[in-house]
């Protein structure tokens, strides 16, 4: 038999601390930003969403990102024999800064920033019941409600990566790639 355990919701001051922390990082490099011998605007997409970029050069071995994702991805899926209903949401935004060791397009990123990323599911209580305990289904009506689940991480998440070209280094258009890890905490 599982149990399922329900976890309280972040409290208030948690994201508000984690969110000002962000906010202070992003100001405290504004200005070098100013000073920036260049600066670009982009649109990215990745696994943690599709959103925009600023990018500064701060000098020939250092960029600052600053990439914001957002996405929804909603679906049914049949896991076990139980049909959920699940919906992702993803919303961060990152500070990151890029070094560019020979002072071409190769980066290694450092940073972290604000993570909203959650994973709603849900499940019909009859079906719960038919699945984990068979012998009580006859006494749970059809229409009995529905079970909400929700897993988040922290609000703050640190990054690493590495990657290839840099928005503020180079002609009008530009491509970057990137891979890296983030770390949300234990949902």
């Amino acid at each position: 038999m599982r149990y399922y355990r329900a976890t309280p919701r972040r409290s208030p001051r948690r994201i508000r601390s984690s969110s000002i922390a962000v906010i202070l990082l992003a100001f405290a490099a504004l200005p070098a930003a100013t000073r920036a011998e260049d600066f670009a605007v982009g649109v990215r997409a990745g696994t943690a969403g599709i959103g925009p970029e600023l990018s500064f050069e701060i000098g020939p071995h250092l960029d600052v990102r600053v990439p914001v994702g957002v996405y929804t991805y909603e679906d049914v899926y049949d896991d076990t024999g139980i049909e959920y209903d699940a919906e992702l949401q993803l919303r961060n935004a990152l500070l990151l800064a890029d070094i560019h060791p020979g002072a071409g397009g190769f980066r290694l990123s450092i940073g972290g920033g604000w993570d909203d990323n959650t994973l709603k599911v849900s499940a019909p209580v009859s079906e719960l019941v038919r699945r984990y305990r068979p012998e009580l289904a006859s006494l749970v009506p059809a229409g009995a409600g529905t079970i909400h689940g929700e897993a988040t991480g922290s609000s703050f998440a640190p990054y690493a990566g590495l990657g290839w070209g840099g928005a503020a280094r180079g002609g009008r258009w530009g491509f970057s790639f990137g891979l890296g890890v983030i770390y949300p905490g234990s949902p």
